[in-house]
């Protein structure tokens, strides 16, 4: 009887022992897979952040340019460089008059050509932009 009560009490400490070992290897693997998603979240934190410093100095660049364009100077200077404005003239704004009428646009009309179904089937075939007459 001791015998076998000594062989359980190695067999509980046996089935333990490989218990307690696998537990630690699941752990072991769980660890190494948060440290390789921290190391890879660091290094996606840094290139959003270099991203981020890179895009706000393109916007403070852009809005440099911005207020510069929408400055005087900056139209003065464009006119100078597309001559059409010179030094010493004065920018005049064409105004309508209040009771005048509007300049009619005239609209082109459509030609039609008269072609008979032989002629509709042969411009196809023959692969032409104007149908051909028989």
């Amino acid at each position: 009887m001791n015998q076998l009560a000594a062989h359980r009490e190695t067999a509980t400490r046996t089935v333990i022992v490989i218990f307690v070992l696998i537990l630690l290897a699941f752990l072991f693997l769980d660890y190494n897979n948060r440290a390789a998603q921290y190391s890879r979240l660091l290094s996606e934190r840094e290139r959003v952040a270099s991203q981020k410093s890179f895009r706000q100095q393109t916007q403070s660049a852009l809005q440099t340019e911005i207020s510069y364009a929408t400055s005087v100077p900056a139209v003065r200077e464009y006119g100078y460089q597309n001559r059409k404005y010179q030094d010493g003239d004065v920018p005049v704004v064409i105004v309508n008059p209040a009771h005048s009428t509007p300049t009619p646009i005239p609209t082109a009309v459509p030609r039609t050509v008269e072609t008979s179904k032989l002629g509709s089937w042969l411009s196809l075939f023959i692969n032409s932009s104007e149908p051909v007459s028989p």
